[in-house]
């Protein structure tokens, strides 16, 4: 008997949307660059919105477990210096009021200048900082579509608890950090570096219950892991098998904590997992936590301090560094980089190398 062939697209029937509200400025996402547009927006009179997927502020940094700001510090005249200014000092002083901001870490043979922080000292802080500055927001928002009045985006549509919603203003800013409303505008983009791969994502986790003097005086130096793992592998082969070089593992304020950058999410084909892609971001969220797993027995018997440790977080989310670039009217090259290259419409400064 013959069967029939299931269409693979269906029609959404068309439907009224609610109104959530008018504003003057909407912000998608509540990252770091969510957070400066919000604030800066709401403390020149603008009414404004921020729309964030989760129920929490902090973007990379608390859902994908990140844990430091990096790209604050560079060197000038030859001495590392915070350069990067503005809403990221009160967004720190904030942190560091619930005691949750670690002293300035170099690393990479000095070539950068990171500051941990605790997440959920940085989630409070967050949301004191918008509500200081008049910004209104709303969590667990998901943008889905946008809405043009001509060339315009007039509104934009969320899917939320409540529904499918639009939500009209005078100006949207794409925070979402994968160029979501630039994508749903026409904007044209690339993905990745545009060939099929790019940055690969990373699962972020922290281990608690540390033995501190003895992880400290094993691991303390930046690159110290990298040893181990390699020892590791000599000593015991096939035993234990590395997703990356290069790991990171750093410890907190209170160094009973320590924070692990150390998995890097492939898809099938071996390339860096595409975090906009349905199934691959699915399926990447799995492999993060096979490799944590496997990577926790390997400090566990083989790093002094780790025995009796646990881990105690798993970011929410598989850590992504880049999915959609959108093609603007200028992009930086290799001389810009290395020159440091100024512009007369500078809206921000970033010092990672």
């Amino acid at each position: 008997m013959a069967t029939t062939q299931q269409p693979h697209t269906l029609t959404e029937p068309a439907r009224a949307l609610p109104v959530f509200g008018d504003f003057d400025v909407v912000v998608v996402g509540g990252g770091p660059a969510g957070i400066a547009a919000a604030v800066s927006a709401a403390r020149h009179g603008a009414r404004t919105l921020l729309v964030e997927r989760y129920g929490f502020l902090g973007g990379m940094g608390t859902a994908g477990g990140v844990t430091n700001f990096a790209g604050l510090y560079g060197k000038r005249r030859g001495e590392m210096t915070q350069l990067v200014r503005g809403v990221v000092d009160d967004l720190i002083d904030r942190i560091a009021g619930f005691n949750g901001m670690n002293a300035p870490q170099n690393g990479m043979g000095g070539r950068i200048c990171v500051r941990s922080y605790d997440t959920s000292a940085y989630k409070l802080a967050a949301d004191q900082l918008l509500e200081a500055a008049g910004v209104q927001m709303l969590f667990h928002a998901y943008a889905a579509a946008v809405l043009h009045d001509g060339s315009r985006i007039a509104a934009l549509v969320v899917e939320t608890k409540s529904g499918r919603q639009a939500i009209r203003a005078n100006a949207f800013i794409d925070a979402s950090g994968d160029a979501d409303v630039a994508a749903f505008a026409g904007v044209p983009f690339e993905v990745g570096d545009g060939h099929g791969s790019g940055l690969f994502p990373t699962t972020m986790f922290r281990i608690g219950q540390v033995d501190a003097p003895a992880a400290l005086e094993a691991v303390g130096e930046f690159s110290a892991i990298n040893g181990f793992m390699a020892r590791a592998e000599q000593q015991h082969p096939g035993k234990y098998s590395f997703p990356r070089e290069g790991a990171i593992l750093r410890p907190n304020k209170d160094p009973r904590e320590w924070r692990a950058n150390v998995t890097q999410i492939r898809n099938a084909e071996g390339r860096a997992m595409n975090g906009v892609d349905a199934r691959e971001l699915s399926d990447g969220e799995l492999e993060g936590r096979r490799q944590i797993a496997a990577y926790f027995k390997f400090l566990q018997a083989e790093v002094p301090g780790f025995a009796p440790s646990a881990i105690v977080e798993i970011a929410p989310q598989v850590g992504i560094r880049e999915t959609r670039r959108i093609q603007g009217l200028y992009a930086l090259g290799r001389e810009d980089i290395l020159g440091s290259a100024t512009f007369d419409d500078t809206i921000g400064l970033n010092a990672w190398p």
